[in-house]
Formats: structure tokens, sequence, C-alpha cells
């Protein structure tokens, strides 16, 4: 149930083309909650009769919370998994010809439908080659990441400071993502080559 008193009309109408549909124009609305609104937060459609006198509600401009707990970028799937595990395979991380990382305790996180990610310690991180970034992404399943930069490739490497209660093992942990032959990693002496998969969050690529 939604309190009409907390929407208004807003002052765009937001076009959608919906595959093999005709063109669907819905009116955006603002969301109201005391003094405070949130402009095109809200938006219903006519795209099917079964969606008629509903609406939805932004990800990007609401705060969404599932009891006392706070979820970011979408609600969770209870299909997905995310497992963290501690490891004695050495990784090195090579950027732009540096080894920027050199680890043999790093912790491999498995999660559904993703290759496998290596997040080592900031000890066995070259650290003064890498510049804090302003870059922040946010997943469902870890929490807010925060990102560094390399010369040769921006947006290299990022750390969960507080991963969410589910993964408290990757807190503080380094991770860096591949790029061609600019950035690339051995895990045990071999090289990794796997495909780039796309944050959760949005860009940069991880």
């Amino acid at each position: 149930m939604v309190q009409r008193s907390g929407l208004t009309r807003g002052d765009r109408r937001r076009n959608t083309r919906i595959e093999g549909l005709r063109r669907v124009v819905t009116a955006d609305r603002a969301v109201l909650a005391g003094d405070r609104r949130a402009d095109a937060s809200a938006w219903g459609s006519d795209a099917f009769p079964e969606l008629t006198g509903h609406v939805t509600f932004s990800w990007d401009t609401l705060e969404w919370w599932e009891e006392d707990e706070q979820v970011f970028v979408h609600a969770w799937s209870p299909y997905h998994r995310v497992d963290v595990l501690p490891s004695s395979r050495r990784v090195e991380v090579f950027v732009g010809g540096d080894k920027v990382a050199d680890s043999a305790r790093p912790y491999l996180l498995f999660e559904t439908h993703l290759p496998t990610r290596y997040y080592l310690p900031f000890a066995d991180v070259r650290a003064d080659l890498l510049v804090a970034s302003e870059t922040v992404t946010r997943c469902p399943y870890k929490g807010v990441a925060r990102y560094w930069s390399h010369p040769a490739v921006p947006d290299v490497a990022w750390s969960y400071p507080e991963p969410i209660a589910e993964n408290p093992r990757i807190r503080g942990l380094c991770r860096s993502t591949r790029s061609g032959s600019t950035s690339y990693w051995t895990v045990g002496g071999w090289s990794v080559h796997t495909r780039r998969s796309p944050d959760r969050g949005g860009p940069p690529p991880r």
C-alpha cells in the first residue's frame, strides 16, 4: 500500500520503449517525506493492464532498507550466494609493467554466476604505486567499495572498508581488475585469463 500523500506529480515525463510493445509514456512523481522531497523517484506504467494504478520507486535517489539494514542497488536474491575462503595460493598483480601486489594469503570470493575474485591484504600491496580515487560503487551482497588508481589504469583496485555483515572476511582487503595486457594477475604462477564481469553497482568493471 502506497500513501498517496507521499507522492506528487513531477515536472518530467518518462518515455520507455518495451520490446514488441508500443511506446509507453508515464509520469514521474516526486516522493515526499516530511520536509524532504526526491524528484523523479517514482513512476507508473501502462505497459500492461496489471500495472495500472501501481508505482515503482527509484534505487538511485532513495534509500532502501530491509528491516534495520540498508540495501544497495537492488533487493537481495534468495538464489544468489557469496562465499569467501582463505587460501595459500600465490597471487601476483601486474599493472602497467609494475608488480603492485604479491601475496600468498589471499581470500577467494566465490559469487553466483561470476568468476572467482581474489582479495589481498593491503600489507601485500604496493600502496605507494596507487592513488585514492573518488569513485564509489555499491553492491547489495558486499557493500560500499572505495577505489584506487594506477598511472596506467584508473580505478584499478578497490576495497570494502565496511562490508555488509554477511561478508566480514573481505573487510579492508584489496582487489584488482584485469584490463587486457595493461593489468593482469598470476595465480600459482599461471596467468589468469577470465572474462571481465561488470560491477553490480555500475562502472568501473571488475
